[in-house]
């Protein structure tokens, strides 16, 4: 399913006011394409439902999957929140309290994770 498709999905006229509100704010266009693949993806997580249905906790849900389950970077994850605050402030036009107490991103990719769990089972035993 195309973005256009599962943001349309999830609430008719979303994409045209996610466009409107990315034209408005005057974002590069590299900006607008992440905007709309994190956006999409949170709309995706949460099996299209409507966006107000969805709150802080719901974007702590999303934030946490994406340090845990697909091990993203803190770079990503923070690509991640920044798309979610512009969506609810810029389109929504209904700001996120602050989002606190969701699992941050580890900055160690996941293979060196890996080796260094190895290295300390091997010390240990």
């Amino acid at each position: 399913m195309e973005t256009s498709d599962s943001l349309e999905h999830s609430a008719p006229g979303l994409h045209h006011k996610l466009q409107s509100a990315t034209q408005a704010q005057q974002l590069s266009p590299r900006t607008k394409h992440s905007y709309r693949h994190w956006i999409s993806r949170y709309v995706f997580f949460h099996g299209l439902k409507s966006p107000d249905q969805l709150d802080e906790r719901s974007v702590k849900e999303f934030l946490s999957y994406l340090a845990t389950a697909l091990k993203v970077s803190p770079a990503k994850q923070n690509q991640a929140l920044s798309a979610l605050d512009f969506f609810y402030t810029e389109v929504l036009e209904r700001p996120l309290r602050e989002i606190k107490g969701f699992v941050k991103a580890s900055s160690q990719p996941h293979s060196k994770r890996r080796e260094n769990a190895e290295r300390r089972k091997t010390h240990t035993a």
